[in-house]
């Protein structure tokens, strides 16, 4: 194994250890989805629950990938798309991370603007107003329609 194919291997590695306490990170937070007193034990936490474990096993299954099948080609030579797969995953920690200080709201309001702006969908107000609104949609539907409790920020 060549220098440059062992860097890329463990770069693989550390991606899918990132990968694995990222899902570990967000189980616990969908664990942590307070129930209403009256109602369906799983209600809102189920949904979050079953997004969390099938990202630990996605998670799981890209690392035992990494180790066990021979390394042939890489995609490591695409460093544009690299990176934006890294900016996908820091988007993705940054929401999580936001989210209980923010609340609901305005967390997934800046974190769709920040997927569209890196995607490049339109331009910056057109990109402003579909986070808005697609905001307003998850609100709609999981807060208005289906009484959801969704986080509100930390300082309201």
């Amino acid at each position: 194994m060549t220098g440059r194919s062992l860097a890329r291997r463990y770069l693989h590695l550390l991606t899918g250890a990132i990968l694995v306490a990222v899902a570990v990170a967000y189980l616990w937070m969908a664990a942590q989805v307070r129930l209403p007193p009256l109602g369906d034990p799983l209600g809102p936490r189920l949904f979050p629950m079953v997004l969390a474990v099938a990202l630990v096993a996605f998670s799981l299954v890209f690392l035992a990938a990494t180790l066990l099948r021979p390394h042939k080609g890489d995609d490591a030579e695409n460093m544009p798309a690299q990176a934006r797969a890294w900016a996908a995953l820091a988007l993705a920690a940054g929401f999580a991370l936001i989210l209980p200080h923010a609340g609901f709201m305005i967390s997934t309001a800046i974190f769709a603007l920040a997927a569209l702006e890196l995607m490049r969908f339109r331009t910056l107000p057109v990109n402003a107003l579909t986070a808005v609104v697609i905001a307003g949609i998850f609100h709609i539907v999981f807060r208005v329609w289906l009484g959801v409790p969704l986080p509100g920020p930390a300082f309201w």
